[in-house]
C-alpha cells in the first residue's frame, strides 16, 4: 500500500497545462468587455428609459426635430440641444455626444436617427 502524501510532479504538471489553455480565453474576455465604452453603455440605458415613458405615453407624434407626447398628463418634449437630446420639462439628458438628431415615423415605428462618433445610427423608439 503506497502511504506517500503530497503532489507529485504529474499532478503539478497537469494544473499548469490547464491555466495556461485558460489564459487566452480569459483575454479575449477582457478584450471584449473594453470595447463596450462607457458612454454606448450611458446611451443605451437612455434609449431604453425613452422606450418605457413611451410605452405609457398617449399623443405621441413627431416632427423631423422633435418628439411631443403626453406622460402623466404632462407633455413633453424630446429635441437636440447642442450635442445632447433632452427631454422637457425639466432638464433630463438622454444621448450625450450625438449629433444630427432627427425622428422619423416609418409606418407605425417611430425611429430615431443620431450620429455618433461619425458612424450613423437608427433605433426604433416605439410602435404607434
Amino acid at each position: 500500500m503506497d502511504t506517500r502524501r503530497g503532489t507529485t510532479y504529474i499532478d503539478t504538471l497537469i494544473a499548469i497545462i490547464i491555466t495556461i489553455t485558460f489564459i487566452p480565453i480569459m483575454f479575449n474576455c477582457l478584450k471584449i468587455s473594453s470595447n463596450f465604452l462607457y458612454k454606448n453603455l450611458q446611451n443605451e440605458i437612455g434609449l431604453m428609459q425613452v422606450r418605457n415613458i413611451l410605452a405609457l405615453s398617449k399623443e405621441i407624434s413627431c416632427d423631423m426635430n422633435t418628439l411631443y407626447f403626453t406622460y402623466a398628463n404632462n407633455n413633453y418634449e424630446i429635441y437636440q440641444s447642442n450635442d445632447k437630446l433632452m427631454m422637457t420639462p425639466g432638464t433630463q439628458f438622454i444621448l450625450c455626444d450625438v449629433t444630427n438628431i432627427s425622428f422619423i415615423k416609418e409606418g407605425k415605428v417611430i425611429f430615431i436617427c443620431y450620429e455618433e462618433d461619425g458612424q450613423m445610427q437608427k433605433r426604433a423608439l416605439m410602435v404607434a
